[in-house]
Formats: C-alpha cells, sequence, structure tokens
C-alpha cells in the first residue's frame, strides 16, 4: 500500500482542526495518511488537539 503524506499551515485554527479530525481521523489511519500541521499561532491549542487523535490510535 502507498502511503500519503499531507502538509496543513493553520494558525488558531485548533478548532476546525478538531472538528474535522472527529471525522476523518479513521479514513486517514485506514489509508496510511500522514498528516504534518505547522501551525504558527502563539499559543498550543492546535498541539494539544493533534495530541488528543494520536493518543486515541494513531
Amino acid at each position: 500500500m502507498k502511503k500519503i503524506a499531507m502538509q496543513v499551515f493553520t494558525y488558531k485554527h485548533a478548532v476546525a482542526i478538531d472538528a474535522l479530525s472527529q471525522h476523518f481521523w479513521k479514513i486517514y489511519l485506514y489509508y496510511g495518511i500522514d498528516i504534518y500541521y505547522y501551525d504558527s499561532s502563539p499559543d498550543a491549542e492546535t498541539k494539544k488537539v493533534i495530541d488528543k487523535y494520536k493518543n486515541i490510535g494513531g
């Protein structure tokens, strides 16, 4: 199976990342899609969201 990598640039959109991840993280896992987030926000909210999904299974 070929793997796909996707890069996402974001700034203060942790709520949107969380909403999308709720619906798509199982698909990402199933198809072996690696997603790399780069967030230049002054806080760590996006990191918290990503860590939540990493801990669920992936």
